[in-house]
């Protein structure tokens, strides 16, 4: 009997180092991280949508880092993104325009499925840089593609969320190199205090700039979302606020 017992607990602890295990390897698949290049090799951004899928890499605790390089005829994208399921997006991206002119770098979209939390809200925070430089001895500019386009957007479930960069345009001098930014929200995205939405699918960062001839901009973005179901949406501290102020208002007028 006592053997029989034995070996029962024997199974059940391999039986649960098992379970665990394969749990534990279960948190550490990459999520899948997208990134999508839209109208690359056409005028205007009108063409089809590219979508790149690179490969992640665990590289501390929930941490990912994603890596790639795109290439075309108009210009090169080397991509280093780190990624937390959690979420949060740290993307590096170094853009060189292999063109003889003024090049659009349009609707660059890094995408990240998320674990939603259904109730509650989420505290939030991004910041966007610029490293300009100049690669053919003319100077070198990044401005936005237009007045409505901002070289950064943060997006939740789709829905455009906060913006960076509104109306800017960047120079450097000639065989010079410069940083413009950090631009942040939240204050800042290590300690992102912006009260956001519950998110449900996917957190996004777009950008879009327009970059001189020959030239080279790494354009460094986060964008960081804390999903807690005790923090009040935005739209019910609204509804809190305006009941608050039609107490008082009713306190007032019980006074006079």
């Amino acid at each position: 009997m006592k053997y029989g017992r034995t070996v029962l607990t024997v199974v059940g602890v391999l039986a649960m180092l098992a379970i665990f295990t394969s749990q534990a390897n279960a948190e550490f698949i990459p999520p899948g991280l997208r990134m999508q290049i839209h109208g690359h090799q056409s005028q205007n951004g009108q063409g089809p949508p590219t979508w790149l899928d690179p490969p992640g890499q665990h590289i501390a605790e929930q941490i990912f880092q994603f890596q790639d390089r795109f290439e075309c005829d108009q210009f090169t994208i080397d991509i280093d993104i780190e990624a937390d399921p959690d979420p949060y997006v740290n993307a590096n991206l170094m853009i060189t325009n292999l063109t003889g002119a003024p090049l659009d770098i349009y609707k660059l979209k890094i995408s990240l499925p998320i674990a939603p939390v259904i109730l509650g809200g989420s505290l939030t925070g991004g910041s966007v840089s610029v490293n300009l430089m100049d690669e053919n001895s003319n100077g070198a500019t990044l401005t936005n593609i237009d007045a409505n386009t901002p070289i950064y957007m943060a997006r939740i479930d789709g829905v455009d969320y906060q913006s960076l960069m509104d109306s800017v345009s960047f120079s450097v001098a000639v065989n010079d190199t410069d940083v413009f930014g950090p631009e942040r929200f939240g204050p800042t995205p290590t300690m992102p205090s912006q009260l956001g939405p519950a998110v449900l699918n996917t957190i996004e960062i777009e950008l879009n700039a327009t970059l001189s001839a020959y030239d080279s901009a790494a354009i460094f973005s986060q964008f960081v979302v804390i999903q807690d179901p005790d923090i009040p949406e935005p739209a019910t501290m609204s509804l809190l606020a305006f009941g608050g102020m039609a107490v008082l208002a009713r306190r007032r007028r019980r006074k006079a």
